[in-house]
Order: C-alpha cells, then structure tokens, then sequence
C-alpha cells in the first residue's frame, strides 16, 4: 500500500509535553473499492481517497495521534469534501503497548448531489470512544484436539 501514498515532513508539534514529529500523508493514486463508499458514485466526484498525519517521537518512532481522512475531488471544480474523518490519540500503556485513549469518527453526506451544482458535505455523525487506562490481565487456557 505504500507505493499510493507519498509522505513529507510537516513540521515539529507539541502534544502533551512532547516534542513530536509531524508525518504527512496523502494517497497518490486510487485503488478500487479500499473504502467501500458505493453511495457517492452517483455524484461528479473522484474515487474516495485518503490524506493524513502522523504524530511521531524522534527518538522511539512511537506514533502518538493519527489523523487522517477519506476524501474526493470534485470533478466539476477544484476542490475536495471529505466523506469520514478519523482521530487517534494513543496514551502509554503497561507491557509496551500504546492502546488508544480516544478516538473520534466524523461521518459526512452529501447535501446536493444534483448535476450540475457543487457538492456539499454535511456532518451525519460523530462518534467519540474514550478509554481508560489498560491493566494487563491474565487468563488461563486449555486447548484439547478430540480427534475425529
């Protein structure tokens, strides 16, 4: 996948105390039915592509946030409208895991889709899920082979 993407550096970012490196991404070429958003066939738009960022420690190359979105160009004008927008923010965990500590989805519809007339987006829905700290737990388990 990584051949359809190009990325750049985007800059340097605090976050939470935390000098990070900023990853910029953005797809390059389409690749049919990766997203799975048949519903905007029907209008005057590109196949959904996705752009992003990336929020990096220098030193661990740890990813702290992802940020990233499905987007389309219009073909009737230079522009682009998102369809869904993706958050991640990730928090340090116990055993060297980094779980996420929030994660926020942005769904968007069209408002017009007649030919002729731009598009327009709208917010559908937004869904935020917030975690809490993960504790390692442990789980004993058997596994038995009854032949047949």
């Amino acid at each position: 996948m990584r051949r359809f993407f190009k990325y750049e550096f985007a800059g340097r970012e605090r976050l939470r105390d935390r000098e990070l490196v900023v990853i910029r991404f953005e797809q390059t070429k389409v690749v049919k039915n990766l997203f799975g958003l048949r519903h905007y066939e029907k209008l005057n738009v590109t196949d959904p592509l996705m752009r992003g960022q990336y929020w990096l420690d220098p030193q661990t190359g740890r990813l702290w946030r992802e940020r990233h979105e499905i987007f389309f160009r219009d073909n009737a004008q230079p522009r682009t409208f998102k369809a869904i927008e993706a958050d991640y923010d990730f928090t340090s965990g116990e055993q060297g895991i980094w779980p996420p500590q929030r994660i926020l989805f942005q769904y968007f519809n069209p408002l017009k889709s007649d030919n002729g007339f731009p598009v327009e987006m709208f917010l559908r829905v937004r869904i935020t899920h917030e975690y809490g700290p993960f504790r390692r737990f442990e789980v004993k388990a058997r596994h038995e082979n009854i032949p047949q």
